[in-house]
């Protein structure tokens, strides 16, 4: 099954099996006030589970960035010892733990069974068939292509580009520190928090519209008295929700489609409003890096270029530039001029390269200038959240300020007029 189609299928279980998971413990037993611990078990079994199946997503996440991060220890290992890739990974898998016990509880509760799916599709079960296609002498880089998940997608970018130049170690000690996959396992948590507390606000303000301020309704009219305004707000707010289920459905699914463009298109990325700035930043950092350690290597750009192309590693977005890039370069077009043309260089950038070009310092100057734009992307993208993470928060509170107020206010007036009265 391919990555795509895994997050399309665990979509599908958040979006549609839990509300109906949902429903089942909550509404209907509500519905026919049925109070039972059986009742009680079921709906605290279901929040369980659903921080739990959060938890594994996340831990899963996390495990599979650090063995890519062991597999490109490994990588480096090799290249600065001179030692054969399979011999490594031979000693590698050699010494691995095997906590079979360990892992089968925990994946359990994925769902019963999935533990002899996960066997033949382990990291380690990878490891060995990439280990035995070495053996039969497949080149590294198309064993990778061949076993996705074992190496991130900037590693096998070095390693490509480390088998065509014949630097394979000086490739891989070239990759950035802060690289994408780390990057986003760190600033993820920071905005799940206040999105996942969003939610919870949306649903309890969901119970509230339907079992608590229908009463207070009730109430008041039966006192010949008005909601507070605040109340009347939030009554108001939830039954133009009602009555308009299908628009807030429709910018619903338009917002899942952009979350999915976003993860699936580095066109859409490239394209997107803000983001899209760090993004185009950081797609321009990597190709200029991987253009730089090619160039040293004395062979002619254009051989380079169709390299490059030729490896199938880079983005789409940035493939398709290249290669406009590369047809260009044939009919006798400056390189600098047209790398800004084709957005995989800034105007600002543009008279650096222009003058290591004629010093002939072009490949250490694109190196240093791409390596400078990765970490500057990255830097980008933590001031960023540090900027988002304290406004979502306090939205947050100022949702549960509105809300509180506008349930506690008519308890006040309620009894502000009985004492009264």
């Amino acid at each position: 099954m391919k990555h795509w189609e895994r997050l399309l299928l665990f979509e599908l279980w958040f979006l549609v099996g839990m509300p109906v998971l949902c429903i089942v413990c909550f509404v209907l037993p509500a519905a026919s006030s049925a109070e039972s611990i059986l009742v009680f078990l079921a709906q605290f079994a279901f929040v369980f589970m659903w921080f739990f199946w959060l938890w594994q997503w996340f831990a899963y996440a996390q495990y599979r960035h650090c063995r890519q991060e062991e597999f490109l220890f490994l990588l480096q290992t090799a290249a600065a010892t001179n030692a054969p890739v399979e011999q490594v990974l031979r000693a590698y898998l050699a010494d691995r733990p095997r906590e079979r016990m360990f892992r089968f509880i925990l994946l359990f509760f994925v769902f019963p069974g999935y533990y002899f799916i996960h066997i033949d599709r382990s990291f380690d079960a990878r490891l060995r068939r990439l280990l035995k296609a070495l053996e039969q002498g497949v080149p590294l880089v198309q064993a990778l292509a061949q076993l996705p998940g074992i190496a991130a997608r900037e590693t096998a970018v070095a390693a490509s580009v480390g088998q065509y130049s014949g630097k394979f170690g000086q490739a891989m000690k070239r990759l950035p520190e802060g690289r994408s996959t780390a990057i986003w396992l760190e600033l993820a948590p920071r905005l799940a928090y206040p999105v996942l507390l969003l939610g919870f606000m949306a649903g309890n303000v969901m119970f509230l519209m339907i079992f608590i301020i229908p009463k207070f309704e009730k109430i008041f009219s039966d006192f010949k008295m008005r909601l507070p305004y605040a109340t009347e707000f939030l009554v108001d707010l939830s039954r133009w929700c009602e009555k308009y289920w299908y628009v807030l459905g429709f910018f619903g699914l338009l917002a899942l489609g952009v979350c999915n463009a976003m993860l699936y298109s580095s066109q859409m990325r490239w394209h997107l409003p803000v983001l899209g700035a760090l993004y185009r930043m950081k797609a321009r950092g990597e190709f200029l890096q991987i253009l730089g350690i090619m160039l040293e290597t004395g062979k002619p750009l254009r051989e380079v270029l169709e390299r490059m192309l030729d490896s199938n590693q880079l983005p789409a977005v940035v493939h398709g530039r290249v290669k406009g890039l590369l047809a260009d370069l044939m009919q006798g077009a400056p390189l600098t001029e047209n790398l800004v043309r084709h957005g995989l260089a800034s105007k600002a950038e543009q008279g650096l390269i222009a003058s290591a070009e004629k010093a002939n310092h072009l490949a250490w100057a694109l190196q240093e200038l791409g390596d400078t734009l990765v970490r500057r992307s990255a830097r980008f993208a933590f001031r960023v959240v540090a900027v988002a993470f304290p406004l979502l928060i306090f939205s947050c509170a100022g949702l549960v300020a509105f809300v509180a107020v506008s349930l506690f206010l008519p308890l006040t007036h309620l009894l502000g007029g009985l004492s009264g009265g």
